[in-house]
């Protein structure tokens, strides 16, 4: 059984008038923040910074792609992200692999859109 909510459909197909005003603010602030939790290695707060920004609709630049790269390499051989995911919290890893799986899903979609960007140009 699908539950579907008419009134959030309709929420996510019409943007917010207060996100549209500040969309790029936060972008900047955002994109500000990405070097430095690379830098730190805290990778679920760059995972978290990276999808942000794909669902602001940023476009897919170097700073996005270096910390999507450096993410990727970051991974450890049991799927978990080492110590930014080191804790005896089990939910903190599991955030961390999440967000993480998530940047990177972003990340393929935004290679997917970037051919067809190129041809509208």
């Amino acid at each position: 059984m699908t539950f579907a909510n008419p009134m959030l459909q309709e929420q996510q197909t019409r943007p917010s008038p207060w996100l549209d005003e500040r969309r790029d603010t936060i972008a900047e602030i955002l994109l500000a923040a990405l070097p430095w939790a690379s830098a730190q290695r805290n990778w679920d707060l760059a995972a978290e910074l990276v999808v942000t920004l794909y669902f602001l609709g940023q476009p897919l630049d170097a700073a996005i792609r270096g910390a999507l790269e450096e993410l990727a390499a970051n991974q450890q051989p049991d799927g978990s992200w080492g110590a930014s995911a080191t804790t005896s919290r089990p939910n903190k890893v599991r955030h961390t692999v999440l967000t993480a799986a998530a940047a990177l899903m972003a990340w393929r979609a935004w290679s997917e859109q970037q051919p067809a960007q190129d041809r509208a140009r």
